[in-house]
């Protein structure tokens, strides 16, 4: 609507325009609000790497493979944090919402870490040194129960000052894993990082052996022979899954650009929303009376000199009359039915008149007079059946 029409409008359509205006204003800021989103989160992922998908000489593939065969729920995580148990093996790159990992950790996460580049390990507040270990030395042994088991232990050694709560195995000379309680989770700190990768794994069958069954009774010890999902890390290794909009949309920064839309939302609708009261009948349609009615059609038959109409329509009503005062189905012969009123009132109603005025017809260009005549014609025979 233009200025001009604005301003000639009535009161009620200048109502209705602003609020119209009014409501463009939070539907549009919404609606940019969500393509910004869509915008920012479609951002294409990076390949992974040394990750379960993995499957070159540093990767973590062979480990996954192994504890799928074996029977364990093992399933490959693209977000920060999931589920309970979480393997975060040769990770290599970082993200500015990591205080998410120790807080799931806080919560009650376990997470085992094979940090062979001590990023996440000093971040979890572990400090640790690193050792290279010599081709020769690649070879050691593991006591579990009542056992060693020979295996494959790759060129890195982490070696941490911190007191460990615990170890595993809890037995051994020279413990595999370090365990830190931190909150009500734990941090399984792996001494030597490089033994779940795909090459050390595959070095030589009886490494091989042996290193499937450290990492299958990791993994026992670990879930505790429970039915719990363990979750290889791929979030850092560069696959992320893309947050949907309503994701983006809760969490911050956007989520207090959110809430306020939605507050201003929440205020349009309660300022501008018709109000609902108490259910209210709508009123009886008024009908017309029958004389109302009857002097419509009188008129209109009138103008439009319809007299042969009005006619039949009269004759029609007088007919079914006669019939029922004397009690002929509706649908009697004209001849029935005039013999009838002859016998029931003789000397009023004859035959032969009974007949000439129920089947008479007026010429095209009747008169009036003719039309008053005919109808004087069939008054007659009404006044004598409505009076006896």
């Amino acid at each position: 609507m233009s200025q001009e029409n604005l301003e000639h409008a009535s009161p009620e359509q200048a109502k209705l325009l602003k609020n119209t205006l009014l409501w463009a204003v939070p539907a549009g800021f919404l609606i940019c609000l969500t393509l910004l989103v869509m915008l920012l989160g479609n951002k294409p992922q990076t390949p992974a790497e040394l990750g379960s998908y993995d499957p070159g000489k540093n990767g973590a593939r062979a480990t996954f493979l192994l504890l799928k065969e074996l029977g364990f729920d093992v399933a490959p995580s693209k977000r920060i944090v999931e589920g309970k148990f979480r393997w975060i093996i040769s990770p290599r790159s970082s993200s500015r919402q990591f205080e998410a990992l120790p807080a799931w950790v806080q919560a009650g996460g376990k997470v085992l870490l094979a940090d062979d580049q001590n990023e996440i390990t000093e971040k979890l507040g572990i400090t640790v040194t690193k050792k290279s270990i010599s081709v020769q030395d690649q070879q050691q042994n593991l006591n579990l129960g009542e056992k060693d088991v020979a295996f494959a232990t790759g060129n890195i050694e982490l070696t941490t000052t911190k007191m460990a709560d615990r170890t595993w195995p809890a037995k051994a000379k020279k413990p595999l894993i370090s365990i830190f309680r931190q909150g009500r989770g734990e941090v399984w700190l792996v001494h030597l990082p490089g033994f779940m990768q795909n090459s050390v794994l595959k070095k030589s069958i009886p490494s091989r052996l042996g290193n499937g069954l450290i990492i299958s009774e990791i993994a026992h010890a670990m879930v505790q022979h429970s039915n719990e999902r363990i979750w290889f890390d791929e979030y850092f290794h560069g696959m992320r899954t893309r947050p949907s909009v309503l994701e983006l949309l809760t969490e911050p920064p956007l989520l207090w650009v959110s809430l306020q839309g939605l507050l201003l939302l929440i205020f349009a609708l309660w300022r501008y929303a018709p109000r609902f009261g108490t259910y209210q009948e709508l009123p009886t349609p008024r009908r017309r009376s029958k004389e109302e009615y009857l002097l419509a059609m009188a008129s209109m038959l009138e103008r439009k000199r319809a007299y042969d109409i009005a006619l039949q329509s009269v004759r029609h009503s007088i007919t079914h009359g006669l019939a029922h005062a004397l009690s002929l189905p509706a649908e009697v012969k004209l001849s029935l039915l005039a013999q009838q009123a002859e016998k029931r009132w003789p000397g009023k109603l004859s035959q032969q008149s009974i007949l000439q005025a129920l089947t008479s017809t007026l010429p095209r260009h009747a008169s009036e007079a003719d039309f008053l005549h005919a109808l004087h014609e069939l008054e007659a025979i009404r006044h004598v059946y409505a009076r006896n």
